[in-house]
């Protein structure tokens, strides 16, 4: 059985640069095989920091990136993407769709110990 082109999204690709000291990130596959791959991506504070927000920001062709957190604590953020046909990611909730995304990005807010 052949794979599914949205079955070949280069996970890697969603955080292409180092997280900055005192946060990592990481992804996690949901997706069950046959489907088109769906990864939770979370962005995570390790240095024992509080923050007021985390925010998962999703980077596309367009100049600004754009929020699509799910869920949020004062230590992590976290949203669903999917890998599309064309080997970029989407985003779907109720209100929108957000579809060509090429990487995503972690911003902190407000961290204190």
């Amino acid at each position: 059985m052949c794979a599914l082109p949205c079955e070949k999204c280069n996970l890697d690709s969603l955080f292409p640069y180092p997280p900055t000291t005192g946060t990592f990130t990481y992804s996690i596959v949901v997706s069950g095989p046959g489907e088109c791959t769906q990864v939770e991506v979370y962005c995570q504070r390790d240095d024992g920091q509080s923050c007021t927000s985390i925010i998962v920001e999703a980077i596309t062709s367009s100049p600004d990136p754009l929020a699509i957190t799910e869920r949020a604590t004062d230590t992590y953020a976290a949203s669903t993407v999917e890998c599309a046909n064309d080997g970029t990611f989407s985003y779907k909730n109720a209100a929108f769709t957000l579809t060509q995304i090429e990487r995503v990005q972690c911003v902190f807010n407000g961290c204190t110990p």
